[in-house]
């Protein structure tokens, strides 16, 4: 029998992920069955949940603050 076993691994999104139409990054380790977004961080620092949204379907993270947006984020 196979045991399903957790896989954890680091993503780094920049503005080739991003898409302007949607206001945020493709993701699509997203497909993955199981895939979850433990953390975000820009600039070495964690992103507060506020400022950004997980689509799981549309497989994006999107961005909600009114801030600039980070040039690249690094996904856990």
């Amino acid at each position: 029998m196979v045991k399903n076993e957790e896989i954890s691994f680091k993503l780094r999104l920049t503005d080739e992920e991003w898409e302007n139409d949607e206001g945020g990054w493709r993701c699509s380790a997203m497909k993955i069955p199981g895939a979850e977004i433990e953390e975000i961080y820009a600039e070495g620092k964690a992103l507060h949940s506020e400022v950004y949204k997980v689509d799981q379907k549309q497989e994006m993270i999107l961005w909600r603050s009114t801030n600039t947006k980070p040039k690249k984020l690094t996904v856990l």
